[in-house]
């Protein structure tokens, strides 16, 4: 615009200078001639003033318009969930295990969308003590896009033997696997839980069983299985009474169902299976 701007003047200078020039022309022609020629490149500044300052402020309109834009596609913040909110979400005759400041209650994100999700063991309300709970489950609840919560998993019924004595949480999170842990007497369990995109839902990729024997030692030993590679190994002891020494029996491999062959969900955690599992 500028460029066109200064071509016109340029012309128009020619123009008048050529104009002047003549002395045939009287000179309140000339005259006339020169305001008009002035008032013509003075409009022609306006315009292009004018014009400029439309581009601008079509440009700030856009800008804003599309500043609105991306504001209403933000999605609304994550929510930080914490154990008194988590109680808003457990269903009505149940609650969260635990033991003075310590609960059986873990937030994390499990299922890789970068929003938080809990789980939480709870037990039925009617017994005195956790451990007489006539039913006691894990469930697992996961954060939507208006920040509620929704619960996509839960395990069958454990039973008030599931909760163990210690004063400590059952419930722990390694980077995305969520480890289930069980203390007793003589032996303990962990067992691993992930979520798996295939099936949307949580299955068991790994336990753990330690068995502590007896005073000699007699039975302890190992069982550790990994579902994704289908694989059992049994790695445990015997007291031999005639040389009175603790051996160690000879490993045992077998195989066992992979997640991809048959998983075992969360829902297949349960009194009865969670020995064998």
């Amino acid at each position: 615009m500028l460029l066109l701007i200064c071509s016109l003047v340029s012309l128009l200078f020619n123009i008048v200078f050529d104009f002047f020039l003549l002395k045939t022309e009287p000179m309140t022609t000339k005259l006339f001639v020169f305001i008009a020629c002035t008032f013509i490149i003075i409009s022609c500044g306006d315009n292009a003033s004018t014009s400029e300052q439309n581009k601008e402020e079509q440009t700030e309109q856009s800008l804003s318009q599309e500043a609105v834009k991306q504001q209403a596609q933000e999605p609304e913040p994550l929510l930080e969930i914490d154990f008194e909110t988590a109680k808003n979400f457990i269903p009505e005759g149940f609650q969260i295990v635990s033991y003075n400041e310590e609960a059986n209650f873990l937030a994390g994100n499990f299922d890789g969308d970068n929003a938080q999700d809990f789980a939480v063991i709870v037990s039925s309300v009617e017994a005195e003590f956790f451990q007489d709970a006539e039913d006691v489950r894990i469930l697992i609840f996961e954060q939507q896009s208006d920040n509620t919560f929704k619960k996509v998993a839960e395990s069958g019924n454990l039973d008030g033997y599931f909760i163990h004595n210690a004063e400590t949480s059952q419930l722990h999170l390694n980077k995305n696997v969520i480890s289930i842990k069980r203390q007793d007497m003589r032996f303990d369990n962990e067992w691993k839980f992930r979520y798996e995109e295939v099936y949307d839902d949580y299955a068991l990729i790994g336990s753990e069983y330690n068995n502590y024997g007896n005073a000699a030692g007699d039975g302890s030993g190992n069982r550790s299985i990994n579902y994704l590679t289908g694989k059992k190994i049994e790695k445990f002891n015997e007291w031999d009474m005639k040389s009175e020494k603790l051996n160690q029996l000879p490993v045992e491999t077998t195989k066992v169902n992979s997640v991809k062959q048959k998983p075992v969900l969360l829902k297949n955690l349960n009194a009865e299976s969670f020995y064998d599992l």
